[in-house]
């Protein structure tokens, strides 16, 4: 892949990480080979966002007769470095380029966070009617392996197979671009308001559940009133271990989940509520 000179596109370029969008500097004069080319470039585009956008959707920008991804520019704009691989957009907008949007990845992780085919008619990723067998069939690839979650009656229940597949082969995001989970959360919002709850909902009875005062969801996780703080304890051989106060649920969560695979209370940490929990909310990928 085309690496560019970071100290030039600086020199060139300015980049708001907020917004993804670069503008052109205004250049001095030596930069042209004629003072007319300078004063036309200057008028033209100085000052003015740059980069146009291709047929694919991404911008493309021109350095010195060179073509870039402004993706991958703004990368290396903060960074210092050209990424290593490929570069995803979490909200696969191919033209959303700040920062927050953009993550290195490879080839595999990337192809999970990708838009519904046009070939798709139901919606849903992984989800369609096996007319054959006259049920709706969930799918799933992982590693470029095509995995059956499963036929069902019920659409519903293909969507759920599919989500549980999500979540149990670490998807990206899929609290915010997984079609299965947001399907799930318009049929039934006052149920399916979080990944969590729809998890709460569908996971096998064998996964040690939260008891029903428990509102969190997860095993070992409350909230504490008094304090203001969540609260994350285990209980390994009957002996019950304080593991810390948090701000954030997700940081007494993930205390929960290193706990469980510290005391080993789990065989398969990854069936576990809590690490359903971590990855339906993109905090973790796979265990």
């Amino acid at each position: 892949m085309k690496k560019v000179d970071i100290l030039k596109l600086k020199e060139y370029l300015d980049y708001d990480s907020n917004t993804g969008i670069f503008v052109w500097k205004e250049r001095s004069e030596h930069n042209f080979k004629t003072k007319r080319a300078f004063k036309c470039w200057d008028k033209r585009y100085s000052n003015t966002a740059a980069g146009s956008m291709s047929n694919k959707g991404y911008i493309r920008i021109s350095i010195d007769k060179e073509r870039y991804l402004a993706h991958r520019l703004a990368f290396a704009f903060v960074n210092m470095r050209m990424p290593n691989g490929q570069l995803d957009h979490i909200d696969r907008i191919k033209h959303h380029n700040w920062i927050d949007n953009l993550r290195e990845t490879d080839n595999v992780k990337n192809s999970r966070n990708c838009s519904v085919s046009v070939a798709n008619k139901t919606g849903i990723t992984g989800v369609c009617y096996a007319n054959k067998a006259k049920r709706w069939r969930a799918t799933i690839k992982v590693n470029y392996i095509n995995i059956s979650l499963g036929d069902y009656d019920e659409f519903e229940s293909a969507v759920k197979a599919r989500f549980k597949g999500e979540v149990k082969y670490g998807f990206f995001n899929i609290n915010k671009t997984s079609p299965s989970f947001e399907y799930l959360k318009e049929i039934n919002a006052d149920v399916y308001k979080t990944p969590r709850a729809i998890l709460n909902e569908i996971l096998p009875e064998t996964k040690k559940r939260a008891s029903g005062k428990n509102k969190t969801g997860v095993l070992g996780v409350r909230y504490n009133k008094k304090n203001e703080r969540w609260v994350a304890q285990i209980t390994p051989n009957k002996k019950q271990i304080h593991l810390g106060s948090f701000h954030n649920e997700s940081d007494a969560v993930m205390a929960r989940w290193q706990a469980e695979k510290k005391y080993k209370t789990n065989k398969d940490v990854s069936n576990s509520v809590a690490y359903d929990y971590l990855c339906a909310n993109g905090i973790i990928h796979n265990a």
